[in-house]
């Protein structure tokens, strides 16, 4: 009985309020009645959606009038231009004008109405460009502006350069010099010209770059690989023998290897080698160490000629026929540091007497030396903490390499060979199937090809390769190294003629790795004398 009473009780009270809540909404509206509405403050610009704020107070109902207009809903446009509703839909202008809207509103049999005039302008027109712009690389720049239905309009580009004009809506251009352009856009929309413009910044191409020293002027220079550069001279400037140098690690290390190349006595016989390294632009010189502040005996023969890098934060380079150490890049200006290890009789049963340093190279994890001269001959495998483990093998042992480098990715070794046989050579990365890249007469050392610098079994001949790998380019990627013609540089290394300044038959020559053609001369670089050469890998 009591479950039945509560549950009469509780139907009551809803009753009750259902009925209350009915009443409230039927209230007419009291209270000081005025009509107004807002639209949108700033500039508006046609087409336009147009979205109405009603501020009116005390209304029991409401008209909209807005000639001229439509009406946006659920995305559907219509012509409807009234409506009875607080506020109504989206009102949408498509043409630039002045427009009247009014707000008509009643309260208890009164009316009051309000008209506004709505001013829509017609948009300027504007640029949009791409961000990161580079020389020489194509872009596509957009033209945004108001057009009439009924007429036409036209466009106008002006990018700044000489004949880099465009009559496009949206055209792609690619810039031929790097720096702020002014961007001029004019539009005639059929009624009046307008002229709009955009400052934009071109930066410089981004490319891998080739540095290389001269043996006349004794400085570095660096040619970028983007299109239509010229070489530039740096600010590191050399000793006589720069042999070697390199791009490791965003810094640039020059080994250079002082007067004495050969059998030397005197002055020439001086220790006076040393490793430097350099920021990338060539500023914030560290001297890692001379061979002139040793620890033990040193003298011309362990001066500092090759060199490679670890994968622990160490540079190693061989000597004349000392054999091969090693220091920490984070070097400064350390004690020359004794030799790690040397091919001896006591490790490969062979003389160094006659077996003269060469290039060096990390290979899976071995340390390649080459070793040149009357007898010495081949690449010899090492481990780093200095145990021999075997001669490479295959036919190229029966070469005196001077210098070497290894494509591991297209698994060749290419080789110069400064006695006997002058040249530049390619083999298998397992020593077998040697051929002749380049060994014609203009490689031969006489008074017509290479220069003559060195003795019979010393020449100093090719002393830098550098690969650039690069999957971009047809060949897979280039092979570069220094030719110094004896036209230009010859005699004793100690103390070489220069015969011509600027060295207009030396260069660096450039071979493409799939053999689609001979080696040729980059001809930015004709004039120079190469020793060392390096190529960054970085795009800068």
């Amino acid at each position: 009985m009591m479950r039945k009473y509560l549950l009469y009780l509780t139907a009551i009270v809803l009753l009750a309020v259902g009925c209350k809540q009915d009443e409230i909404s039927r209230i007419t509206p009291t209270g000081d009645f005025d009509v107004y509405f807002d639209f949108p403050q700033g500039e508006i610009t046609a087409p336009t959606k147009l979205i109405l704020v009603n501020r009116s107070r005390f209304s029991e109902k409401f008209l909209w009038k807005f000639p001229q207009g439509k009406t946006l809903k659920d995305s559907t446009l219509s012509d409807v231009s009234t409506s009875e509703k607080v506020v109504p839909d989206t009102i949408v202008y498509s043409l630039p004008g002045t427009y009247k809207i009014t707000l008509t509103a009643w309260q208890n049999g009164k009316m009051d109405s309000i008209t506004r005039d709505i001013v829509v302008k017609k948009r300027t027109p504007s640029i949009t460009a791409p961000d990161n712009i580079e020389v020489l690389n194509s872009y596509q720049f957009l033209a945004s502006a108001f057009k009439f239905p009924a007429n036409p309009i036209s466009f106008s580009w002006n990018f700044d350069e000489p004949g880099l004009v465009s009559t496009e809506q949206n055209p792609t251009i690619a810039f031929q010099r790097e720096g702020l352009h002014t961007i001029t856009l004019t539009v005639n929309d059929g009624e009046e010209t307008l002229v709009v413009t955009k400052i934009v910044e071109v930066k410089g191409e981004l490319a891998k770059s080739l540095y290389f020293t001269d043996a006349v002027s004794q400085k570095i220079y660096r040619l970028s690989f983007a299109q239509n550069a010229v070489v530039q001279q740096t600010t590191m400037s050399t000793t006589l023998h720069p042999l070697s140098i390199s791009v490791h690690n965003n810094r640039i290390y020059v080994v250079e290897t002082g007067k004495g190349l050969r059998f030397s006595s005197g002055v020439n016989a001086a220790a006076d080698g040393s490793i430097t390294s350099y920021d990338i632009n060539g500023s914030n010189p560290v001297v890692l160490t001379k061979s002139s502040v040793s620890v033990g005996t040193v003298d011309y023969r362990n001066d500092p000629w090759m060199h490679t890098f670890d994968g622990s934060g160490n540079i190693w380079f061989t000597e004349r026929n000392g054999g091969v150490r090693t220091l920490p890049t984070a070097a400064v200006d350390v004690p020359y540091p004794l030799s790690k290890f040397a091919l001896t009789a006591a490790n490969a049963g062979v003389s160094t007497a006659t077996y003269f340093d060469g290039g060096l190279e990390f290979v899976n994890n071995e340390l390649w030396l080459s070793k040149t001269g009357t007898t010495g001959k081949g690449i010899w495998r090492f481990n780093t903490d200095g145990t021999f483990v075997a001669p490479l093998g295959g036919s190229i042992m029966n070469y005196a390499i001077r210098t070497f480098v290894v494509d591991q990715v297209h698994q060749k070794i290419y080789f110069a060979v400064n006695v006997g046989a002058f040249g530049l050579y390619r083999a298998d990365i397992d020593g077998n199937n040697v051929v002749a890249v380049d060994n014609g007469a203009s490689m031969q050392i006489d008074a017509n090809g290479f220069s003559l610098e060195g003795s019979d079994n010393e020449r100093i001949y090719i002393t830098g390769l550098a690969l650039n790998l690069d999957t971009s380019l047809p060949s897979g990627g280039n092979l570069y190294f220094g030719y110094r013609s004896d036209l230009d540089i010859t005699g004793d290394p100690n103390a070489p003629t220069i015969k011509k300044n600027p060295a207009v038959n030396s260069g660096v020559k450039v071979y493409p790795l799939d053999g689609s053609s001979a080696p040729k001369f980059i001809e930015a670089t004709k004039g120079y004398a190469p020793y060392g050469i390096a190529v960054d890998n970085v795009r800068r």
